[in-house]
């Protein structure tokens, strides 16, 4: 897995001809990665520089961070040192205001497919299918159903899928 970590670019040096800027982790504080950009554009060969720009990023998952906020960029930072870009980009696809909150709450774990979360789920629930009931149930009929309304899934980077409850 990669840290999330983003290429900040000083504008003035940019609009000078000149490429400056650095990579700088995103799983701080906003407050923290807020200086580091500071440190970045007093560094720059460039006299007065105080604009920037996220030109790159990486370890994000699927999310584009290029236009976001550095509070917006340091809390995915820290969630996906947390809990895994996977995660993070699933939630941040399907998830609502608070991205924690969603993984909190809606998130039901990792599976090798649909069909695993289907046939989990109902041995969880207690349904009781003796060993010789379970070989003759489509599960993927039965997860089809259970994705129709109730759950939704993400890929995982490490093969398989993330299940996330409908909230």
């Amino acid at each position: 897995m990669t840290d999330p970590k983003v290429y900040v670019a000083c504008l003035a040096s940019y609009n000078a001809g000149r490429l400056f800027g650095e990579w700088i982790p995103a799983d701080q504080g906003e407050d923290e990665l807020g200086d580091r950009v500071q440190g970045m554009l007093a560094r720059s060969p460039e006299p007065n520089a105080e604009e920037f720009r996220i030109d790159d990023h990486e370890g994000f998952g699927g999310i584009n961070v290029g236009g976001e906020s550095l509070d917006v960029v340091a809390r995915l930072g820290e969630l996906i040192v947390e809990h895994g870009a996977d995660i993070v980009s699933g939630a941040f696809d399907y998830g609502s205001d608070s991205i924690a909150n969603y993984i909190e709450e809606a998130y039901t774990g990792h599976y090798e497919s649909e069909e695993d979360y289907a046939q989990s789920y109902f041995e969880e629930v207690g349904t009781d299918l003796d060993s010789f009931l379970a070989y003759y149930i489509d599960w993927e009929r039965v997860a089809r159903d259970l994705f129709i309304d109730d759950v939704h899934s993400t890929p995982s980077d490490s093969g398989g899928v993330h299940v996330w409850r409908r909230i």
